[in-house]
């Protein structure tokens, strides 16, 4: 929103209603004491915002991006079906698909390895059912990696996740376009990242 970002220059959109509405429970104009942005229903699963781009150093090469947020229901669905994959017309046009994973399940012994196993039946369905996956660009985000720098086993927690990330790339490393991971913390305090 400041206008900047990693030498990209935003040059205008044709759903800011869209952000707006996905965003506002997050601002502090919407009058909410903590953000709580609006969770994606699943009719939304073949809508898609639109942005615009341009580098920094020349505003007339615009690069303009459909962006799609799949509903987190969605997520069982499309593991337990190749057909429900085949009908989201999202994943089929994507270029690129970020897979979030959620670190404060990694976290929980009890949750870790249901959560990986969903990611994994997850990719392992899209490429699958990808008429062209070598076109794919995949990310997978460990997100709310904040549960992870905050724990009293941090050292043990990275160990698996770094298991984990070794898994992912053995299994999928060949089968996309690219195939790159990323950690982000969700809301961090007191300056971690």
């Amino acid at each position: 929103r400041d206008g900047s970002f990693r030498r990209y220059r935003f040059a205008k959109s044709l759903t800011l209603w869209g952000f707006d509405r996905a965003t506002w429970l997050a601002t502090i104009a919407s009058g909410t004491g903590r953000p709580v942005p609006k969770r994606t229903r699943r009719i939304e699963n073949d809508t898609f915002l639109h942005l615009s781009i341009h580098p920094e150093a020349d505003a007339t090469q615009h690069l303009d991006l459909l962006i799609s947020d799949l509903a987190g229901e969605t997520f069982p669905t499309a593991v337990a079906s190749g057909a429900f994959c085949v009908e989201l017309h999202a994943l089929g046009r994507a270029d690129h698909l970020v897979v979030f994973v959620d670190c404060a399940r990694l976290a929980d012994r009890a949750l870790r390895h249901p959560e990986c196993d969903n990611a994994r039946a997850f990719l392992q369905r899209v490429s699958s059912v990808k008429h062209n996956p070598k076109s794919l660009h995949v990310q997978i985000v460990f997100s709310r990696w904040d549960y992870i720098i905050r724990h009293a086993d941090r050292a043990a927690h990275e160990r698996f996740l770094d298991a984990t990330q070794a898994d992912f790339t053995k299994r999928f490393g060949a089968s996309f376009g690219t195939l790159n991971f990323r950690r982000i913390a969700a809301r961090p305090e007191n300056g971690a990242h």
